[in-house]
């Protein structure tokens, strides 16, 4: 979730078919916390996944993506 000042609470992946022990470190807590606690766009400086370049990134736009659509929902209620 997202909070309305962008703060990200965390996030949970419903679906994937990443590869047993490279991508899927992308949905482990371990993972997952490095997140919590992060406003905006700072998700830039969250670590890659060693092997899963791709998967990381993608997570890390997913919730970059969560953040903006956040951030326009409450700009928009104002």
């Amino acid at each position: 979730g997202i909070s309305l000042d962008g703060t990200v609470n965390g996030f949970s992946v419903t679906a994937h078919s990443e590869t047993s022990g490279l991508g899927t470190k992308a949905f482990e807590d371990s993972y997952k916390n490095q997140f919590k606690g992060i406003a905006g766009s700072s998700v830039e400086g969250i670590a890659t996944i060693s092997g899963a370049t791709m998967t990381s990134t993608a997570v890390k736009n997913g919730v970059n993506a969560a953040v903006a659509y956040v951030a326009a929902l409450a700009g928009g209620a104002q």
